[in-house]
């Protein structure tokens, strides 16, 4: 019996290691580690205006797997669009349009926001993507 007891204990701990592995596995590919989003074949397009101090829309919603394409324009003066989760970081002249395309494969809510300095109001100066 005294000889069982180490066998034992190694099994145990292999047991123990295998169902930690397997979990560590299972909750990754459920939390979108290694899940591939296909795309919906969609493209949801938006014109994005920045004036002082604001984006409008404001807020752009999409569906997780759509390709969406951003029209950016500024209406007053020079202005930063930066939408960090998509590495999109765009300079937008006053009459000038500045196109962004990315594949929405991540859900959540992200900010984007104005990253040249325009005034008072410039920290302010936001909006949000959400992702559904």
């Amino acid at each position: 019996m005294k000889n069982k007891i180490p066998y034992i204990i190694i099994l145990g701990i292999i047991l123990i290691l295998a169902i930690a592995y397997g979990v560590k596995s299972y909750m990754a590919g459920s939390a979108g580690g290694n899940v591939v989003i296909k795309p919906t074949g969609e493209t949801k397009s938006f014109v994005v205006t920045a004036k002082k101090f604001s984006f409008t829309p404001g807020q752009i919603t999409v569906n997780r797997g759509d390709n969406v394409k951003l029209s950016l324009t500024s209406a007053d003066v020079i202005h930063g669009f930066k939408l960090d989760s998509y590495d999109i970081s765009k300079t937008l002249n006053p009459g000038e349009t500045v196109t962004a395309e990315f594949f929405a494969d991540k859900p959540g809510t992200f900010q984007f926001r104005c990253t040249i300095p325009c005034g008072e109001g410039h920290l302010e100066m936001t909006g949000s993507l959400i992702v559904l």
